[in-house]
């Protein structure tokens, strides 16, 4: 391993807890010219009498319409799948209450929205808005083309897996945005490559709680114990 002061480290194992740090941007066309939820203006008076199109329907896209509800004058939320409540589900990575003020103004009748469909393009006009094609998932796939202000992507992140060199890289799963592991946080193709943190969650994704830090205690004790088992002739405790 070598760090960015160009020191180098040798290792029998080693263990990566670097998180999804890289923005999981969707391959839609035209995609490089909306804002990206990371780096966006967060200051509501930007989008004061604009029409604003947020990508995405988990928390980082709910969070990103409360804040604006107050001075946009239309907020759509985009995505193909129907959005799913943490209450219900008691997966904490569906929607939170605590970001769904946008319902109550989607249901209530105001001009906000929810769009159940695939975004299939984002063209930047000459005068600096967007014009987007939306194809409807519950109108026979009905596309239609939409005129906003603003476009921000909240489509969450991936696993940044350059950082390996390619005879070590670790194979994929998820739409490459985790990596594949055994049950015990080993790459599935790299030996001796093990994973900690929400790196892990392709193991019970949005099943379980190892994508959150209430559950990252279970799976760095359970990782160690393994470690301690394998390598250090330690039994996993039991009573």
């Amino acid at each position: 391993v070598t760090d960015e002061h160009g020191r180098t480290y040798e290792a029998r194992r080693l263990i990566v807890a670097t998180g999804v740090s890289r923005p999981n941007v969707p391959p839609i066309p035209g995609v490089e010219a909306a804002e990206v939820y990371g780096t966006h203006n967060t200051d509501p008076a930007e989008y004061a009498n604009k029409r604003v199109l947020i990508v995405g329907k988990g928390n980082s896209a709910f969070e990103t319409a409360d804040n604006l509800m107050e001075t946009a004058a239309v907020i759509h939320v985009a995505g193909p799948n129907s959005i799913r409540m943490a209450w219900r589900t008691h997966y904490v990575g569906h929607l939170r209450a605590v970001n769904n003020g946008l319902l109550d103004t989607y249901q209530l009748k105001s001009q906000n929205a929810l769009l159940d469909g695939d975004v299939k393009r984002i063209e930047r006009q000459p005068d600096g808005t967007y014009l987007v094609t939306v194809s409807f998932a519950r109108a026979d796939e009905v596309t239609k083309d939409i005129p906003y202000d603003s476009v921000i992507l909240c489509t969450g992140f991936r696993f940044d897996s350059s950082i390996f060199a390619p005879d070590c890289r670790p194979a994929l799963t998820i739409a490459d945005r985790f990596p594949a592991l055994t049950p015990a946080y080993e790459s599935l193709d790299v030996p001796d490559l093990y994973f900690a943190g929400t790196l892990t969650q392709s193991r019970d994704f949005k099943r379980g709680t190892s994508g959150f830090i209430h559950g990252f205690r279970y799976g760095v004790r359970a990782l160690h114990r393994i470690l301690e088992s394998r390598y250090h002739g330690e039994e996993w405790p039991s009573r």
